[in-house]
């Protein structure tokens, strides 16, 4: 679970499950991933741009709050169980392959 604000929460998880809710986890909203891989970790960065990462190197992108996502497939496609980001369009991530480094500028503007 990744809280985005006071009330905005996502939840992700099994089968690239994606699920939001602006309530506070009262009501959930399904958001299509593209991927069915398990969804293991997050980061958020500070202009709103959300990263969310799994198995078979996904790496799904938001920069609208995480109102939809943008599959970035990896190459290798390594699992990804963790992320973190250090700066503006750059993600830090752990995995099968250990870790990596993966900007993000690619996927800029896309919805």
């Amino acid at each position: 679970m990744l809280p985005l604000t006071r009330d905005a929460l996502l939840a992700y998880g099994l089968r690239g499950n994606l699920f939001s809710s602006q309530d506070a986890g009262g009501s959930w909203q399904r958001i299509d991933t593209g991927t069915a891989a398990m969804l293991d970790g997050a980061a958020t960065f500070g202009d709103g741009t959300v990263a969310i990462v799994g198995l078979s190197g996904v790496v799904l992108v938001s920069h609208d709050g995480g109102k939809s996502f943008v599959l970035l497939q990896q190459d290798d496609r390594k699992g990804l169980s963790a992320a973190l980001a250090p700066s503006a369009d750059t993600l830090v991530t752990v995995g099968e392959a250990g870790t990596s480094l993966i900007r993000l500028n690619r996927v800029r503007g896309a919805r």
